[in-house]
């Protein structure tokens, strides 16, 4: 019995220090960690609001890319989109006939400026039979002048003439200001008939009925564009995780009406415990074990390290306690078959070749690389992001 007490007690003292051991080098010492595959996600709506018509695909069906997922109702589009129609026909049927009217209205025009062309020939020619007239007048009244001047006395039909004389002088003044005031409205009505045929003209005549035509046209492909908004296409293969609408309901303008998933997943996000002293490096390989097997699936590339903690996900939470972690990111290798959304073990390898680093500087585009030896910091100073040195160097 009392080698029972004696050896009892040191036996429990000897549990108790593996426990605590195995817990320091769980926590401390220890390469494995915990993961979560990326999951990404689209939430999918339309652009416009309205009354969901019809949703084509059903919870957890495969879908492709640009792919009709849901059809928003368009009636009231639909409507506006035929009389919309049905005016720029009953206007482009105006249109025509406008041409018409303008091709009979130019003919008239131009008859018109050939008969005021021969009027005023008209008149030019008896201005000058007016003038020939006057001027043969002035000589007979020059010659009774020279005549009465000789002594021959003044006769009575030098009083005619000077009469005749004034009278003419006058028509024909009257008649040059009337042929240059016509002559100036030809002369500027032949320049806008010329006008009138390319330009002036059409666009006096019709230049209203073009603009409403070109603003019902742009009525039309807002219409489309609209249309086209009311539907929802997916951008990218996946599978239908969640549908929070029925056909029927009322929806607003980007409200999510369905969510899509990927089926390929390419990160993984790991989280070391604020307590471990293990700082991953970028470019570090690391060994994935997802929980559903626990054997090893593939390998991959640590490519992100968060400088701070932050609080681990609640998919990751033991009894509801959740506690603080430094998150880094690794690329998983092409050849995984991780599944997105599980949870895994990932164990830090510790060997970083230079295909690793360039798979780091291919996604951060650039990475600071030193060539001395990496040292791990203290606990009171904050974490760096470290970048490993490739194995060799």
């Amino acid at each position: 019995m009392n080698f029972i007490k004696k050896y009892g007690f040191i036996g429990l003292w000897g549990i108790f220090a593996a426990v605590a051991f195995g817990m320091y080098y769980f926590y401390a010492v220890n390469a494995d960690f915990i993961g979560v595959v990326e999951t990404r996600t689209h939430k999918l709506s339309a652009q416009e609001s309205g009354r969901i018509q019809k949703i084509l695909v059903s919870l957890g069906e495969q879908v492709s890319a640009n792919q009709l997922l849901v059809a928003i109702d368009t009636s009231d589009l639909d409507t506006e989109k035929t009389w919309l129609q049905e005016e720029l026909k009953r206007l482009k049927s105006l249109e025509e006939a406008d041409r018409s009217r303008y091709a009979l209205e130019y003919e008239k025009l131009r008859l018109q400026s050939d008969a005021d062309a021969s009027r005023l020939d008209q008149w030019r020619s008896e201005l000058e039979v007016k003038k020939a007239e006057l001027q043969a007048v002035n000589d007979q009244i020059h010659r009774l002048e020279q005549a009465q001047k000789a002594g021959l006395g003044r006769t009575k039909e030098m009083s005619d003439l000077v009469i005749r004389r004034d009278s003419l002088a006058k028509y024909i003044s009257e008649q040059n200001a009337v042929m240059k005031n016509n002559s100036r409205k030809y002369v500027s009505r032949k320049k806008s008939d010329n006008q009138t045929e390319s330009e002036r003209v059409v666009m006096s005549l019709l230049g209203e009925r073009m603009e409403r035509i070109n603003e019902i046209k742009l009525r039309l492909k807002i219409l489309e564009t609209r249309k086209d908004r009311s539907q929802v296409i997916t951008p990218c293969e996946g599978r239908v995780v969640k549908i929070n609408y029925m056909p029927g309901d009322a929806v607003e303008a980007f409200q999510t009406i369905l969510t899509i998933e990927e089926p390929q997943a390419e990160f993984i996000d790991v989280y070391v415990p604020e307590t471990s002293d293990r700082t991953p490096l970028l470019g570090e390989r690391v060994a994935v074990y997802p929980h559903r097997t626990g054997k090893f699936d593939c390998e991959g590339t640590v490519v992100f390290v968060d400088p701070g903690f932050s609080a681990i996900p609640e998919r990751l939470t033991f009894r509801n306690l959740v506690y603080w972690a430094r998150k880094f990111r690794v690329q998983l290798d092409p050849d995984h078959h991780m599944m997105p959304g599980e949870a895994a073990k990932v164990r830090m390898l510790g060997n970083v070749s230079t295909a690793s680093l360039a798979q780091v500087a291919k996604l951060a585009k650039t990475v600071p690389v030193d060539d001395s030896a990496h040292k791990k910091p203290e606990r009171s100073q904050a974490k760096p992001l470290l970048v490993a040195q490739p194995e060799g160097r």
